[in-house]
């Protein structure tokens, strides 16, 4: 029998990175530059990413930078990869529940960072095949 305090009877798998195509982002603007969100969320749909959203920003903030990155827990990684793809964007943890991050376009914002600037994606483990074994008769 395996009391309590055994800590070690199934191991934490280690988080993959995610890759662009897996990341979901509400792109929002909070400048006088109608249509930049549009503009935005073509450009890193370009890259991969799965745009959610497009519009003002529900929050009706005014951002001065470049950009800000709104992302809950589970969101953590995404967000850093769009960071990447974003220059000197902030990241700003809240308390949504899900994966999705927004993105939030602010005054200073000019273009995405170039592809060849971007950070590389990381590389995936190979999965093992699965194996189908007959059973014991």
């Amino acid at each position: 029998m395996v009391g309590l305090a055994y800590k070690d009877l199934v191991a934490i798998p280690p988080r993959l990175k995610p890759i662009p195509s897996e990341v979901k982002v509400n792109v929002y603007n909070t400048t006088y530059k109608t249509g930049l969100a549009k503009v935005v969320a073509d450009d890193i749909a370009g890259r991969g990413f799965k745009v959610k959203d497009v519009s003002n920003d529900p929050q009706r903030t005014m951002q001065l930078g470049t950009a800000v990155i709104r992302y809950g827990e589970q969101g953590d990684l995404a967000a850093a990869l769009l960071k990447g793809h974003v220059p000197e964007a902030q990241l700003v943890k809240d308390d949504r529940l899900d994966a999705t991050l927004d993105l939030v376009i602010g005054n200073a914002y000019t273009a995405l960072t170039p592809t060849s600037e971007v950070p590389p994606l990381p590389a995936r483990p190979k999965q093992p095949t699965p194996t189908v074994a007959r059973p014991c008769t």
